[in-house]
């Protein structure tokens, strides 16, 4: 099964990013990609090659769910991964429904987010 090459990490927190980064340069992929909104992450998703997505779900503005909804309308075949503080049935049901690959809880561990990254196929 490939690995991804290219990783786009959205969330508005910037401990939250880096932690991820951090673990993803760990778990040997090469090229991460960083945003802090909705709007900055449809612009790199639109004009990067984006591998897998790992999307907040709780986020001002643009929530991750109404971006996870827009990145599918432009690419049916993105691989989103969300992520939340908040594992909510309803939030895990929503991402999933709305096409979400999985679902990640913060704190991110290793484990999760490799775990995560085997399901990208």
């Amino acid at each position: 099964m490939a690995q991804p090459q290219t990783v786009l990490i959205v969330d508005d927190m910037p401990d939250m990013r880096s932690l991820l980064r951090a673990t993803l340069l760990k778990l040997g992929i090469t090229s991460v990609v960083e945003a802090e909104d909705g709007a900055q992450a449809l612009a790199i998703y639109q004009q990067d090659n984006i591998d897998i997505v790992f999307l907040d779900i709780n986020m001002p503005g643009v929530t991750g769910l109404e971006l996870l909804v827009e990145l599918k309308r432009i690419d049916p075949k993105v691989h989103v991964v969300m992520v939340s503080g908040e594992s909510s049935m309803s939030n895990v049901r929503a991402a999933i429904g709305f096409g979400a690959k999985g679902f990640v809880v913060k704190p991110y561990s290793a484990d999760k987010i490799e775990e995560a990254l085997k399901r990208f196929s």
